[in-house]
C-alpha cells in the first residue's frame, strides 16, 4: 500500500483524469480501485469545507 498526499486541486485533476479515461472505456482495470478511492477521498474532503461554508 502506498499513502499518496495531493492537494485538492490535484485529487480533482487527477479524478478527471481517470473518471474520463473510465467513461471512455480506456482505463485499465488495475486503476478502477485507484479511481473508486479517490473518488472517496475527494467527496470526503468536500464534506469539511461544505460545513464551514454552511457555518458562514
Amino acid at each position: 500500500m502506498v499513502d499518496l498526499k495531493l492537494s485538492e486541486k490535484e485529487a480533482r485533476a487527477l479524478l478527471n483524469l481517470l473518471d474520463g479515461e473510465h467513461y471512455w472505456g480506456e482505463l485499465p482495470e488495475v486503476l478502477e480501485r485507484v479511481l473508486k478511492a479517490l473518488k472517496r477521498a475527494v467527496k470526503e474532503a468536500k464534506r469539511p469545507q461544505e460545513a464551514k461554508e454552511a457555518a458562514a
